[in-house]
Order: structure tokens, then sequence, then C-alpha cells
């Protein structure tokens, strides 16, 4: 299976990619690079670490309230060094809503 199809991206969708380390060459046929989050259909953000997260954390939660497709990736817990795991990156992302809907800061 291809990579697009495993992170569910379609053919003509805009991808923007965040933090991608220099090794790492992310290609999606048949998509289109976006230039901002805010035009991306599809919103892949890799953090290495905590810091990491934090500084692609607004465009992932932005992409996510316009409903486009986010994927985070991070090294497995405990290796490159890295202070991340699924349930870290989950507190990280989650936000609270206030009443009239607007987004607040993350808990």
């Amino acid at each position: 299976m291809e990579l697009a199809a495993k992170l569910q991206v379609k053919p003509g969708q805009r991808v923007l990619v965040l933090g991608a380390p220099e090794a790492c060459q992310l290609t999606l046929a048949g998509t289109a690079a976006a230039a901002a989050a805010g035009a991306a259909d599809v919103l892949v953000a890799f953090a290495a670490d905590s810091a990491g997260l934090e500084a692609v954390r607004a465009d992932v939660a932005a992409a996510g309230r316009r409903d486009a497709l986010c994927w985070v990736a991070y090294p497995k817990g405990g290796r490159l060094g890295t202070d991340l795991s699924r349930e870290a990156v989950a507190a990280a992302l989650r936000t609270r809503t206030d009443r009239a809907g607007a987004p607040d800061r993350p808990r």
C-alpha cells in the first residue's frame, strides 16, 4: 500500500508538511503542496520532542478546527531522546472550548 493511502490522503488534496527532518523525503503522489496551514487539506507535522510539538501545535489545532486531516509524527517513546508518547501528544493537543465555541488554551 502506498504511503498516501495509509495516511488517507486523496489525490488532489493540498498537503503541508511541518518540521520534517532533513533525512525524511515525504512524497505523496497526486497531491499538491499547500503554502500555509490554513490552505491545507492535510497537515503532517513532525516533532522530535515537546519543544518541537509546541512549535507546530497552533497549526495542528487550527487545521483540526477546520476538520482538516492531521497527522503528528514523533519518535517511538524513549527513542532518539524524545520526551513524547501518545499520551503526551494527545494531552498537548487537547483543547477546551468555551461556551461560545471559541478555542481556549490547552489543558
